[in-house]
């Protein structure tokens, strides 16, 4: 069963002691997902909110469109009651969150204009015949083993579809103008990343998680201007030397912490005791590399408005350049370990977990799969004791992890 409000109310006063004071936006965000005051602002301008249900969309095209990207791939729960007897048991936990969202009873209900759902994902592509009923959708198709020629034609059509969608034409200057944009959030969020290679990072994991999941939840220029701030913060304390660390508000950063990198199924904001426990047990996450974080973390260099540059995304991009991507991740981090994030019918991330672990045992980089039933849920006693047993493996270079 997909989680509801009530169930995630907690997880939303989850504190973090010397958090950075420009987190304060990206809090208050993360508590008015999914539906934020900014996305109902723009609907009420007359722009279309065109729901992303998945982080390989071009974003920039929406925009470029006129329209207002709105993730809903990850996020908090609604009522359930209706998406349980629509959608078999064993379907994922990404399905079974976006169905409570924009079903009957859901806090997204009637307030999508349309959907960009990916066929490469077989839940998703199952849900969108659902959909069809309450929006205008569209088919993303898979390319992932297409030619340039192929992937370009499949972006026009998609841009095609959203100038019928908006009413507004596209010209070359408005589709600079909206790849800019992005180009912009992107440089912002790879500052804080930047940051986080400083030993030990000046911001927690969970933090770090908190800003790239607000982001295309609100106005992008704002989101922008947010992470902007929050990176010259960040910045400001590693210049500072050792007088943040030896703050005790900061939480208990130490030089000596091992580093972590979490891979994967995603995690659902708020409900993420897990990565909290992960920290609490001594370690540190220093990256992110799911589906989750979309293609806000691509460099300039990759193309823009081609939606198979989400690295992270085995059914879009293929298992084996998903887990060369992750490796180098860790590397560039230096990360001691890896958290392999697997929600049971999450079928092309379960097969991505073994080719993902083998690679990092033959980098030398220990790894650690968590698997999760379908609604993401664990039992907090089960999370800790795993979590701890790891970070000491971590701890302790002469053990093998299992």
């Amino acid at each position: 069963m997909a989680r509801t409000n009530s169930d995630n109310r907690d997880d939303l006063s989850l504190q973090i002691p010397g958090r950075p004071e420009e987190m304060d936006y990206f809090l208050r965000v993360a508590g008015q997902m999914p539906i934020t005051p900014d996305a109902l602002a723009a609907a009420k301008e007359g722009r279309k909110l065109v729901g992303l249900l998945c982080g390989s969309v071009p974003e920039e095209l929406v925009f470029a469109a006129g329209g207002f990207p709105l993730r809903l791939c990850a996020g908090r729960g609604a009522d359930a009651s209706v998406a349980d007897s629509l959608l078999p048991q064993s379907c994922c936990g990404v399905a079974q969150a976006i169905a409570a969202h924009l079903l009957p009873g859901g806090d997204a209900y009637g307030k999508i204009d349309a959907l960009v759902i990916p066929t490469a994902c077989e839940w998703k592509a199952g849900l969108g015949n659902i959909l069809d009923a309450y929006c205008s959708t569209f088919r993303l198709n898979d390319t992932a083993n297409a030619s340039t020629a192929v992937r370009q034609l499949e972006t026009r059509r998609l841009l095609s579809w959203l100038e019928k969608l908006t009413g507004r034409r596209v010209s070359a200057d408005r589709l600079k103008w909206a790849a800019d944009a992005i180009r912009s959030a992107r440089a912002a969020f790879r500052r804080i990343r930047e940051s986080q290679k400083n030993i030990p990072p000046p911001i927690t994991g969970l933090d770090a998680m908190l800003v790239a999941a607000t982001y295309l939840r609100c106005d992008a220029g704002r989101w922008t201007e947010a992470c902007s701030r929050l990176g010259r913060e960040l910045q400001n304390r590693i210049k500072n030397g050792p007088e943040w660390l030896e703050n005790e508000t900061l939480g208990g950063l130490r030089r000596d912490m091992p580093r972590v990198l979490l891979a994967g199924s995603p995690f659902f904001w708020p409900n993420w005791r897990p990565v909290a426990a992960l920290e609490r047990a001594g370690c540190v996450v220093v990256a992110e590399d799911h589906c989750g974080i979309g293609r806000l973390a691509l460099s300039d260099h990759e193309l823009i408005c081609d939606f198979n540059a989400a690295h992270s995304c085995a059914s879009a991009c293929g298992i084996a350049r998903t887990a060369d991507s992750c490796v180098s991740l860790a590397r560039e981090m230096g990360v001691q370990g890896v958290v392999i994030h697997q929600i049971a019918g999450c079928h092309a991330q379960g097969f991505r977990a073994k080719r993902l672990a083998a690679a990092m045992e033959k980098a030398g980089i220990q790894t650690m799969i968590l698997k999760a039933p379908a609604d993401g849920r664990m039992k907090q006693s089960d999370m800790d004791n795993l979590f701890r047993k790891f970070v000491e493996q971590l701890s302790s270079p002469t053990v093998e992890a299992s």
